[in-house]
């Protein structure tokens, strides 16, 4: 079998200017961040959910079913001013198939209501047996790959 080389689609980065006389400051900097971040993270989940809770108690319900609580007096944070917490209901409608197969199947009408759908799908291992088999040349199948280059930032632990 062929080798197989892929073209190469590459994505171009837009340079960062780095001041070479401080990257290691700048990487202690980041991870300082990067652990503060998921601490931060957790700590507004966690006052959110008491929040929440404390709202799910003392709010007010409207008629659409949420929840608000008034500030005893407006809070500013970032030059905005804050008076009321709010507990928004969100109603999602789904179909429970299973009480649907039930009801169908009960009734009858199954083969009306689910139907059977045939999907074609791109079978890449019959592409090389084709190339194998002198079917599809070595250079066609080259040109079928693309690859996608990409690098993630990952500071590694010592």
């Amino acid at each position: 079998m062929a080798t197989v080389q892929r073209r190469t689609t590459r994505r171009v980065e837009k340079p960062i200017r780095l001041d070479t006389e401080t990257p290691v400051e700048k990487v202690r900097q980041f991870l300082v961040l990067k652990f503060q971040e998921t601490q931060v993270v957790t700590r507004k989940n966690h006052l959110r959910d008491e929040i929440s809770a404390y709202v799910d108690s003392n709010g007010d319900e409207d008629e659409k079913g949420s929840k608000f609580w008034r500030l005893p007096e407006p809070i500013e944070v970032n030059g905005q001013k804050f008076t009321e917490v709010k507990r928004e209901k969100r109603t999602s409608v789904g179909l429970d198939e299973d009480a649907v197969e039930t009801l169908a199947n009960s009734k009858g009408i199954r083969d009306r209501v689910f139907k059977e759908v045939t999907t074609t799908v791109l079978d890449q291992d019959e592409l090389y047996v084709l190339n194998q088999e002198g079917v599809i040349s070595d250079e066609e199948l080259d040109a079928l790959f693309t690859e996608n280059v990409s690098y993630a930032f990952k500071p590694i632990r010592g």
